[in-house]
């Protein structure tokens, strides 16, 4: 990327603060500054920068993460300039569960020395527990899935099991007609058309 001016810089800089969640530590984890757009996805009014400014990141994760190894082990190579992308599973104000996409972007200085981490946050909570209700209905119930002229995609184990096929017999009924589920009077029929 070619040089850019100060301006660009701060215009783009601008950009991504008005809409993303950020928050700046320090290389021991502790915060140094955060914006109203944090704030609000982590349960907090936007004048509330004093309750998190100064506290470790550990205010945002469970205990039993904070103890561990690779807790210990993601702060150390973001202090030495190892950048980190995903899901995460972080702690709300009021104790909720929030998942975040995000980034922690170690920022580093003209001498290539890493003075600060930067986190760049999206609220996907709505999207993962979705998810997770979908596979959790997957577990539990029988499931087929058709294209819109009723041609079978795929389908579970409930459900070949269901119908007494093997999970090995999906293979043989994709791309199957959802008729064969049907009796051959009732596939001719009007009302099964209509269906």
């Amino acid at each position: 990327m070619k040089n850019l001016s100060k301006e660009e810089l701060l215009s783009r800089i601008e950009a991504i603060n008005r809409s993303n969640a950020i928050i700046y530590f320090d290389l021991n984890g502790f915060i140094l500054g955060v914006n109203p757009i944090f704030l609000k996805t982590m349960g907090y009014s936007e004048n509330e920068h004093e309750k998190v400014i100064g506290q470790h990141h550990s205010i945002f994760v469970s205990p039993e993460v904070v103890k561990s190894d690779d807790y210990k082990e993601f702060w150390k190579k973001l202090s030495e300039g190892k950048f980190y992308e995903g899901e995460f599973e972080r702690i709300k104000s009021d104790g909720s569960i929030i998942y975040l996409q995000a980034t922690y972007n170690p920022i580093i200085n003209e001498d290539g020395t890493v003075t600060k981490i930067m986190k760049i946050a999206t609220d996907i909570t709505t999207t993962v527990i979705a998810k997770n209700e979908i596979g959790a209905v997957g577990r539990s119930n029988a499931i087929i899935y058709f294209d819109c002229d009723g041609y079978i995609l795929g389908a579970n184990s409930i459900f070949l099991k269901a119908m007494g096929f093997d999970e090995k017999d999906e293979k043989r009924i994709i791309g199957k007609h959802h008729s064969i589920f049907v009796s051959h009077e009732y596939s001719k029929s009007e009302e099964y058309k209509e269906f």
